[in-house]
């Protein structure tokens, strides 16, 4: 997903051929309750102990973008 634009992400997201497959309700589920995503704000540490860089985000406040982005039809910026 690295250098993706805002757009190009969103598009990816939305896009079942690059999702697994996904509709909306999956992408939400998917984004806002699986384990590989939810590790972004848990990362441990790396190989030479060092902590990795969390999330630049708060979960609780990535859920609520999330579910509202869904709730208001999922638009992608361009």
């Amino acid at each position: 997903w690295e250098g993706l634009s805002p757009g190009e992400l969103c598009r990816a997201l939305l896009d079942k051929s690059k999702n697994g497959n996904k509709d909306l309700k999956g992408i939400v589920d998917h984004m806002t309750r699986d384990e590989l995503v939810a590790w972004s704000w848990a990362p441990g540490i790396d190989a030479d102990g060092r902590a990795r860089e969390t999330a630049p985000i708060a979960k609780p406040e990535f859920d609520r973008i999330v579910h509202a982005w869904a709730e208001s039809g999922a638009k992608c910026p361009e």
